[in-house]
């Protein structure tokens, strides 16, 4: 099987027929965030000051080879693959050599090498430095007066849930207690790391609904 990779349905071989020569997954770039002070030796790091780093996006880089008997021709393939890779925006890419994850961005650039017939096209993305899990994580708890529950995740920072409720309950956390309804509840101020306990107090069935995001 020829591997590649899809984006918006569209395989770069099973539906272009581009074959993939070479692929570069960059490693993200951490945002160091610093501060010198006149006549101190070195500088003061402030870079997870909000609880945890951050990160620049990260470059994908895909060499496609296109091989055709005239020039005519390969202008006409690098056309399609160009015009393909320029309406990536936004968009969820699926590299078959990752399994269960995908990355999420933009179309960046591309560059093409030529050399008697035989043509290589490569294509950029700039994309979010995390990868997402193809599929969300649900983990559901029964809750009866107090009860402790461990929550542990696959993500390498901290995501931000959807809990959903058959009742009232209080949630206490190492950042306070928070209060929710019978329903379904997302706030900003409400993040799961990769490890948590949490103290719910009320009855009724507790769910958490996210997805991992690894580097």
């Amino acid at each position: 099987m020829n591997k590649g990779i899809c984006i918006k349905n569209i395989h770069t071989f099973k539906d272009l027929g581009f074959m993939l020569a070479k692929r570069n997954i960059s490693i993200p770039k951490p945002n160091r965030i610093t501060e010198k002070v006149p006549y101190q030796n070195g500088e003061y790091d402030f870079s997870n000051l909000n609880g945890e780093i951050t990160y620049q996006n990260r470059t994908l880089s895909y060499t496609f080879d296109i091989a055709e008997i005239d020039t005519k021709e390969m202008e006409l393939q690098k056309r399609i693959i160009l015009n393909w890779a320029a309406n990536v925006i936004n968009e969820e890419i699926y590299d078959d050599y990752i399994e269960g994850y995908h990355f999420v961005g933009s179309y960046n650039s591309s560059s093409w090498n030529e050399d008697f017939g035989q043509g290589e096209i490569t294509i950029e993305f700039s994309v979010y430095p995390y990868l997402y899990a193809d599929t969300e994580t649900v983990k559901s708890f029964i809750i009866e007066e107090e009860t402790s529950i461990v929550l542990n995740t696959e993500s390498s920072h901290r995501i931000i849930p959807t809990i959903n409720t058959t009742g009232n309950f209080l949630i206490s956390t190492d950042n306070g207690t928070i209060a929710i309804g019978e329903g379904s509840f997302k706030d900003v101020n409400f993040f799961l790391d990769q490890n948590n306990i949490f103290q719910i107090t009320g009855n009724g069935t507790i769910s958490f609904t996210y997805v991992d995001e690894v580097l």
